[in-house]
């Protein structure tokens, strides 16, 4: 049951703050708050897709060192690459992980078609 705390407290009846933020779902776990949403088969899922993406990153990197996309594919790149690393052991969240792990693959697919269209 929640209701208005004009302290900016716990908006739960008789729980702490710690309490509404498990409640909520916000955990300070990539993988715990994966599992909370999507299950273990979505964990792995989710990170077989993370490092499918910083294979592709790494890749596209080494694809592109010799032409003007360079700069663009390490821009790109580099958080996509240390995106698995910081999900797992630093801070992660599958609510806000989600996006940030499909639009920069959307982009490198824009750099890749861009780099043959040249050739």
């Amino acid at each position: 049951m929640q209701q208005e705390d004009p302290n900016g407290g716990s908006p739960f009846i008789g729980g702490d703050r710690q309490e509404s933020q498990l409640i909520q779902g916000a955990f300070h776990s990539g993988p715990i708050s994966a599992i909370r949403f999507v299950g273990y088969v979505g964990l792995v899922l989710y990170l077989v897709l993370f490092f499918v993406a910083a294979r592709y990153a790494w890749g596209l990197i080494r694809t592109t060192a010799a032409t003007p996309f360079f700069p663009l594919a390490l821009y790109i790149g580099i958080p996509v690459i240390y995106g698995p690393i910081e999900y797992i052991f630093v801070f992660g969240g599958y609510e806000s992980g989600f996006p940030r792990t499909n639009l920069p693959l959307r982009d490198a697919t824009i750099i890749v078609g861009r780099l043959f269209s040249m050739a």
